[in-house]
């Protein structure tokens, strides 16, 4: 009988030349592991911090309909800003392939390759009925909301664990899409003096025009 679970295959048979030895000790050390990592702060894991609660439920619904070719209208106001339904969940997608598609290791959105700007255009007519005059509404709907990602794994992953080090030291399990590497080198750029000093500056900054 066998037992599906996160699509990983368990089976309770033993291979023929396992011997209980073997067995006990891996189980014995299973449960030393296990025990290692129940130690301390539950936001602690091998893996990064999780914060988030839920899924994307507009990412799931949107590879639904491009695996049947199903694309979705967007209607336009005069501004030629997205509006309706559709309208909301293009700029949902855009956020999601902005995050995915440019690594956050770059310095500013200047920065990036037009290759993975393209992509992202790319993606985005692959789900939705746009013509080519959109491109550039695309790109600078992409630039902000991968500004604001950064802004958000600054304020949440980062920045209120910068005494704890070692809970930054990997990704975050909420965004396992992230490059390890590329994290590295956004929390290096993100706890240097230069940006501290002009964090605060920020801060202040906004303090004053409330």
């Amino acid at each position: 009988m066998r037992e599906i679970q996160l699509g990983t295959r368990c089976t309770t048979k033993r291979s023929k030349g396992t011997s209980k030895a073997s067995v006990h000790g891996a189980s014995k050390a299973l449960s030393l592991k296990r025990r290692r990592h129940s130690k301390g702060s539950k936001a602690v894991r091998k893996e990064g911090l999780k914060l988030l609660k839920r899924g994307c439920v507009t990412m799931c619904r949107i590879v639904r309909r491009k695996i049947i070719g199903k694309k979705m209208t967007v209607s336009f106001n005069d501004k030629g800003e997205p509006i309706g339904k559709a309208g909301k969940e293009m700029q949902s997608y855009i956020g999601v392939l902005a995050r995915k598609k440019v690594a956050i290791s770059n310095p500013t959105w200047n920065d990036v390759l037009m290759e993975h700007k393209n992509k992202i255009w790319e993606g985005v007519k692959l789900a939705f009925l746009l013509r080519p005059e959109h491109k550039r509404m695309v790109l600078i709907s992409a630039g902000r909301k991968w500004r604001e990602f950064k802004s958000h794994l600054t304020t949440r992953y980062i920045l209120p664990y910068r005494d704890n080090p070692e809970m930054i030291e990997s990704r975050p399990e909420d965004y396992l899409f992230i490059n390890q590497r590329d994290w590295e080198i956004f929390v290096k750029d993100r706890l240097s003096d230069t940006f501290l000093e002009l964090h605060e500056k920020q801060k202040k900054k906004k303090k004053g025009l409330k």
